[in-house]
């Protein structure tokens, strides 16, 4: 019985070989994805944009993974995601985060009835990596009390965040903290706080789908006419027009 299921599955394993070389099939080459896969590793969103555009227009041709082409792409993000978060990870990313966000993408593409979305996201999923592996590398170089700052804001995003607070979490002065903020980050503390919840704004409607409404209210905005008027002064338009 069991030599029976050897030779079935050698039989499958050959009948894709054969076809593949009937037809021609041509993979995406290894050292492309290595080239892609250390654009993340060393934080080059706007380099790893450029080559995965350039990419797309090949069609996404990653192997015979389903005869279902929403299955097929599924399956390449699912690879893209384990790849990725490993070399953002050797790249600086804390692997708690980088996991997380390994979990919430496939949790999305997993949701998704199109393999054009699935493939966007994927996309999308590549150069959030890339770009966070260089928010890291910069934030590295800052002094230890900026970056207990720095680590409170990201982990209390859907919280109010004062002054007082990072003070206090620094165990600097205002003035103190101010003044490093300026020299190290180049923006004032709530300046700062403001441009990483409009960020983390930009996820929870794309990826979330929450209203301007509820983003305004989970991030700590005053009001919806406000979460508007600061994301507009940000980007330039308003947070539907961006996120659509």
């Amino acid at each position: 019985m069991l030599i029976d299921h050897v030779k079935k599955a050698t039989q499958r394993q050959e009948d894709i070989l054969f076809e593949q070389r009937e037809t021609l099939f041509q993979r995406t080459p290894y050292a492309f994805e290595r080239h892609v896969l250390q654009l993340i590793r060393e934080g080059e969103p706007e380099k790893l944009s450029l080559v995965l555009e350039e990419y797309g227009k090949t069609g996404y041709i990653v192997g015979s993974l389903s005869s279902n082409v929403l299955r097929q792409a599924q399956y390449f993000a699912v690879s893209c995601a384990a790849l990725g978060t490993r070399a953002a990870i050797d790249g600086g990313m804390p692997e708690s985060e980088a996991y997380c966000r390994s979990d919430e993408f496939i949790q999305r593409i997993d949701r998704m009835m199109e393999a054009d979305s699935v493939l966007l996201e994927t996309y999308e999923m590549s150069i959030a990596l890339a770009s966070r592996v260089r928010d890291n590398r910069e934030e590295k170089a800052v002094s230890p009390a900026i970056r207990q700052c720095l680590n409170y804001i990201q982990e209390h995003l859907h919280y109010p965040i004062s002054f007082q607070d990072l003070s206090t979490v620094s165990g600097l002065s205002p003035s103190h903290i101010s003044h490093l903020f300026r020299s190290q980050v180049e923006l004032s503390p709530m300046a700062y706080v403001r441009k990483c919840k409009l960020k983390e704004a930009i996820d929870l409607m794309r990826h979330e789908h929450l209203s301007e409404s509820a983003v305004a209210e989970i991030l700590g905005f005053s009001s919806q006419s406000h979460f508007i008027s600061c994301f507009r002064k940000e980007y330039g338009v308003t947070p539907l027009s961006y996120t659509h």
